[in-house]
């Protein structure tokens, strides 16, 4: 299978995907040539699920420096109100921050969703293994509380509430992305704005989407679905 065919798959799904070089150089551009930031003075926060196939979080590393980071299982804010005011404090004197946020999903070679073939690896497996895990699980029972594993059954009680229009959906998989990514993004616009008084005007580039995985033959992409300016 060849780029081209994989792109053609992911266009599919994602109507404005970008790769991810593409993605994280005009973004860059935009924030130091259009708003006229400091690089050395932009603060990196990061919402991304912990899954490691998420290589467009090192690129932006390779740029701005390392995150701080917000995300837990699915790329849900884990880190709370007790996270956004740590960052807040972070920022450089004269800085900005951005804060980068949303879901991930894999698109197989044959165009299939919510799996992917990881480095070294013969069998695929699946991406983001929390939702499709969460998937399977929703029209069960919760399980009972377990104290080592209160992420994902977090993760559970946020989706139930939407598990009817994920089963009537023409594709589960990537529905329950898209139904994370809103979860996730109503969430990190409400800690921002119960806290934004801790920025001190400073400028928050906040970039919410959803990072799609490829093999590693590919790039990663990103659809980006939120993409706005506070305290500007």
């Amino acid at each position: 299978m060849n780029e081209k065919v994989l792109e053609k798959s992911i266009q599919q799904h994602f109507d404005n995907a970008r790769s991810g070089s593409d993605f994280t150089l005009k973004l860059i551009d935009q924030i130091t040539q259009q708003y006229n930031v400091d690089i050395n003075k932009l603060l990196l926060a990061t919402s991304l699920c912990s899954d490691e196939i998420n290589p467009i979080l090192y690129r932006l590393i390779q740029t701005i420096g390392n995150p701080f980071f917000m995300g837990g299982l699915a790329g849900y804010p884990f880190t709370g109100i007790t996270g956004i005011k740590a960052f807040a404090s972070h920022i450089p004197d004269q800085g900005a921050a951005l804060i980068l946020y949303g879901p991930h999903i894999g698109i197989a070679e044959d165009g299939e969703a919510g799996v992917l073939l990881r480095p070294y690896q013969k069998q695929p497996t699946t991406s983001c293994g929390a939702l499709m895990m969460a998937l399977q699980l929703l029209e069960k029972e919760l399980p009972e509380v377990n104290k080592d594993d209160q992420q994902f059954q977090e993760l559970l009680k946020l989706l139930s509430a939407h598990k009817n229009e994920i089963a009537q959906s023409e594709n589960e998989k990537m529905e329950i992305t898209l139904r994370m990514f809103k979860i996730i993004d109503t969430k990190m616009k409400e800690l921002l704005q119960s806290n934004i008084q801790l920025f001190n005007g400073k400028k928050i580039f906040l970039v919410g989407g959803i990072v799609i995985n490829t093999s590693p033959d590919y790039e990663d992409y990103f659809e980006t679905l939120t993409n706005e300016v506070l305290n500007n």
